[in-house]
Formats: C-alpha cells, sequence, structure tokens
C-alpha cells in the first residue's frame, strides 16, 4: 500500500470521527426513536437495477424497489409485484396477475407496461448492462439488443394487470433470475431521461432520498407500501466509513445501529460482558476465492493453477485469522445448494508447488495481486503472499478502493484477486454460470476470464434440463471440471456477524442479501 492510499483512508477516518462527534453527539429525541443507522464499508457503485452487480448496491436496491416475485425468508419464491403467476407446461410462457392499487414512489400507479418498460431497459441501455444475461433466455430479446426490433416481441401485455413473458426455449432457472435486482420494475416516467432520483424510483418499502458519495446515502419510509412496514422507522441513514475501528468505536458509542463485524474482531467483542449491543449471525451463501487471470500466458496451464492452490496454507488462514468462523472451500457451490463439494480437492502441497514453479517462466514475473482496501484484506492477503513467495514466486500487493478495485479487475488488470461470490438465487447454477461461463467474462462474472468448451455446454444444458435431479447432476459433474483446472483458489464459505444495536428488534442476517427488504425492522420504544 502506498503513503498516499493510507493517508486517504487515515483523513477520511478523521473526518468521520469528527462528523459523528458534532453531528451525533447529542442526538435529538426524534432520531434515536425514529433513524436506523447502518454503517457501509464503501460507496454501493450504483443503485440502478440495469448495472448493480455488487451485493450492498443490491441490498439497499431490494428495499427501494420490487421485482414480480421474490424469495421469502423461508427461500421459497412468492409473489411480489405478481400476486399469483402460472408457468405452461412447455416452460416456455410465464403469465403473471398484478397486484392492483401498487404506487411508485412519485405516486404512479404501477401496471404491466411498467414490467415491459423496465426489461427493455436493461436490454437497452448504454454502456450494455452486465446483467443482460438474465433476460437475454425471453423470446427475440437478441432480436431487440441488436435493435433490429422496436419493442421486445417476448412480452406481451393482455392488460393492464396480466402480462405474459415468453422464451426462446424452456430455461428452468428463469423465475429464479426474475428475483435478482436486474429484473426490478422501476417507473418507466420517473426512469426516462436519466435523472439521479428518478432512476431509483420504485414500489420498495423505502424511497430514495439523498445521497452523498462517501459519506451517507438516506432512505425513508414509503407509507404507501402495498406490503409489511417496519415499526417505530422512519429512515435509514447509511454511513460509509471505510476504518473497521472507526466504525466499531461508534457502534459502541450508539452512534452506528448495524454494522458487519469483520472475524477478526468477533472473538474480543464476543468477551465484553457489557455492549450497548448484541451479535446476530446467520450463514450466508457466499464463497471467498483468489481468481486468477486465465488470460495470461504464464496461466494458460491448469498444472501452474493447480500448483498456486497447493501452495497456500488455507487451513492456516482460517484458524489464526478468520479463527475458525468460516467453512474451508473445495469448489465453488457453498454448503447448502446442489453442487456443492466437501472432500477435499487440490491438498496443501508446497513442496510440489515450488517444484513446478522452479521449472517454469513464472518464477521471473512480477505478479500483480489485487484487493480491496481494509485491514482485514490486508492481512489476509499479506498471508497469501507470504506462502507464494515461499514457494518461489515473486507477488506485490496492490490494494485499491472498492470502485478503482472492480474497475480494475473487470478489464483484466490484475494477475491474481482476491474477491467474494454471493448468491443471487438459491441454485448451484448461480455459482456456475455467471462466474466461469465464457458468455460473461469481466463486470458479468467471470473475472477471472475462464474459457472451457465443456464447462459452457454442460451449463448450457442444465439450464434448459426441466428435471431437477438431472440438472444436479450436471451441476456437480461442471463443479468438480472447474475445480480441475482451477481457475479460482477455492478459501472459505462464511457465515455473517453483525452488531446490532438494544434499540433494534427482530434484525435478521439472510443467506441472500436480496431477502432483506428492512420490512421487518423494528425500534424498541425507549422507557420513560
Amino acid at each position: 500500500m502506498s503513503f498516499l492510499k493510507i493517508n486517504k483512508y487515515h483523513i477520511l477516518s478523521v473526518f468521520l470521527i469528527l462528523f459523528f462527534i458534532t453531528g451525533c453527539k447529542k442526538p435529538g429525541k426524534q432520531e434515536i426513536k425514529k433513524n436506523i443507522r447502518i454503517r457501509l464499508e464503501h460507496d454501493p457503485q450504483t443503485l440502478d437495477p440495469a448495472y448493480i452487480v455488487d451485493v450492498m448496491g443490491g441490498n439497499i436496491s431490494a428495499k427501494l424497489f420490487n421485482g414480480l416475485v421474490r424469495y421469502d425468508e423461508k427461500m421459497a419464491i412468492c409473489g411480489d409485484l405478481a400476486k399469483e403467476y402460472e408457468i405452461s407446461d412447455d416452460g416456455k410462457e410465464y403469465t403473471f396477475h398484478l397486484r392492483k392499487c401498487v404506487k411508485f414512489h412519485c405516486g404512479r400507479e404501477f401496471t404491466a407496461k411498467d414490467v415491459k418498460y423496465s426489461f427493455e431497459y436493461i436490454l437497452s441501455t448504454e454502456p450494455i448492462s452486465p446483467r443482460v444475461w438474465v433476460l437475454k433466455k425471453i423470446e427475440k430479446a437478441q432480436d431487440f439488443i441488436e435493435k433490429k426490433t422496436s419493442h421486445l416481441e417476448g412480452i406481451i401485455i393482455k392488460d393492464q394487470y396480466t402480462i405474459l413473458i415468453k422464451l426462446d426455449e424452456p430455461y428452468a432457472p428463469f423465475i429464479s433470475l426474475l428475483t435478482m435486482p436486474t429484473s426490478y420494475i422501476a417507473c418507466r416516467q420517473c426512469t426516462h431521461g436519466g435523472k439521479q432520483k428518478g432512476i431509483y424510483c420504485g414500489t420498495g418499502p423505502y424511497i430514495f432520498n439523498l445521497w452523498k458519495h462517501d459519506r451517507t446515502l438516506k432512505l425513508i419510509v414509503n407509507n404507501d407500501y402495498f406490503g409489511k412496514r417496519p415499526s417505530g422507522v422512519e429512515n435509514i441513514d447509511y454511513y460509509i466509513i471505510p476504518e473497521d475501528f472507526t466504525a466499531l468505536a461508534e457502534l459502541e458509542k450508539g452512534r452506528i445501529d448495524i454494522m458487519e463485524i469483520p472475524v477478526s474482531m468477533l472473538g474480543s467483542l464476543k468477551k465484553k460482558k457489557e455492549k450497548k449491543f448484541d451479535i446476530v449471525e446467520g450463514v450466508t451463501l457466499s464463497t471467498y476465492y483468489i481468481g486468477i487471470n486465465c488470460r495470461r500466458p504464464y496461466f494458460k496451464e491448469k498444472t501452474l493453477r493447480n500448483a498456486l492452490s497447493m501452495c497456500i496454507n488455507k487451513n492456516d488462514l482460517i484458524k489464526y485469522l478468520m479463527e475458525d468462523n468460516v467453512e474451508k472451500a473445495q469448489g465453488p457451490v457453498p454448503p447448502g445448494l446442489n453442487g456443492h463439494v466437501s472432500d477435499e480437492t487440490i491438498p496443501y502441497d508446497p513442496e510440489k508447488a515450488r517444484r513446478v514453479f522452479a521449472s517454469s517462466s513464472i518464477k521471473d514475473i512480477n505478479l500483480k495481486f489485487y484487493a480491496k482496501s481494509s485491514q482485514q484484506n490486508t492481512d489476509i492477503v499479506s498471508a497469501i503472499v507470504n506462502d507464494m513467495q515461499k514457494a518461489g514466486l515473486k507477488v506485490e500487493i496492490e490494494l485499491r478502493d472498492w470502485a478503482k478495485f472492480v474497475e480494475s479487475i473487470n478489464q483484466g488488470e490484475a494477475d491474481l484477486f482476491f474477491l467474494s461470490w454471493w448468491a443471487d438465487i438459491p441454485d448451484g447454477i448461480d455459482f456456475l454460470s455467471p462466474v466461469f461461463h465464457s458468455e460473461n467474462f469481466g463486470s458479468a462474472g467471470n473475472r477471472a476470464f475462464f474459457s472451457n468448451k465443456e464447462v459452457d455446454s454442460l451449463i448450457d444444458l442444465a439450464e434448459k434440463t426441466t428435471s431437477s435431479e438431472e440438472r444436479h447432476k450436471m451441476y456437480e459433474r461442471i463443479a468438480q471440471i472447474i475445480i480441475s483446472e482451477s481457475p479460482w483458489i477455492f478459501l472459505w464459505h462464511k457465515k455473517s456477524y453483525y452488531g446490532v444495536s438494544k434499540k433494534i428488534s427482530n434484525y435478521k442476517v439472510y443467506p441472500m442479501y436480496n431477502i432483506d427488504k428492512g420490512e421487518n425492522y423494528k425500534i424498541i420504544p425507549a422507557s420513560k
């Protein structure tokens, strides 16, 4: 890390401390009673459904928008803006019956025209949406993308509250993909023209209020929301605080109500007898990994990629840095999903890795290892690089803020990078297709630029297969090929731990970020 980067975050931390001291030292009763204050590590990349690819942006946008369907707390698909739906016997037609009297944040009524507009918006944005693949299975979608047609022929408005979506061919995961941020429905009148607040005009339980980049983002409760509303809450105020220790200090002083706790801090916090917050934990569907840029000539051979995995002591990382609060990953798919592999795949063998590197030109190359700037990432990446250097490799660490980091790895600048993938849908295909299919290079998810014809064809076949049993067997086969090819070094699957103010009840950590719409948030009234 350069001196300039270190000072950037130190200066920001000092600013934030002063901000909280001067602005939050003696908050008024209204603020304590009705505001929920949540810490963010960094700005979301965007809240525009067309371009959301990160967990943070997806989590916030889930509070602003609704899709036709959603996942409930039991991970079952249920109606959202559609009160019910039917799928044809051939799996190619989806009919949605929409809720009536639902209002957008601007006050206009939601209708079937907004569904068609929103999906056409995703497929026609410039620059192209990185998640365009979510809707490409709709009939004639490719013709619309290529501007051969003026409207999306596969979406037919039956009446004001009924819409039919036709697919080119059966596609088993399609109904699940409609729960993703990409498929959220935006107001066709407000979104047109690209005004900032208009882009975020949805039907969700919260309304976009303001965004001071790198400082705060504020949502207010939607009193006209058609679903369940939070209790005793008027606002959600997100504060961007990059430094973990600064954020924890604010949580302990009662100036922040909710923050994710880094596992490196968890042990000491659990031992504290007096705390102004509870620690809430939950299983999250995620995989942490080191991506290997398969476009590099020296990473073309899987033998070298395998050796990279062999030289890293994952057991020590998990024990000493993650304090045994994560589960060791053997493949890309997390536990609980079809395609998960639990048996050891590539064992720790630093001596073998050293021999492989010594006989290869890679030993003479200065490898660039990118990661997002944070104290925990610095510790993790430093330990990994230490193992690589012991095996005879030359590796330089490049820490960047989130936006620059993502931009860099999307463009393939890094040789290696530390990242995680979180579930958009509770299906193993979500840890296979977006991140390993060759159609999804870069921002769409395949940041390792991995290409394998057998993997591509098996993914395509699995997505068309209507038999869940057959499809899940294919997931296992795909996962085994990916493990053998090693485009990623699989590290761990994690639980998430949150510090939650005692004034808030019913806070839950969900397996997927987009389940949490903030509907269940409840502030406990202060005792007199």
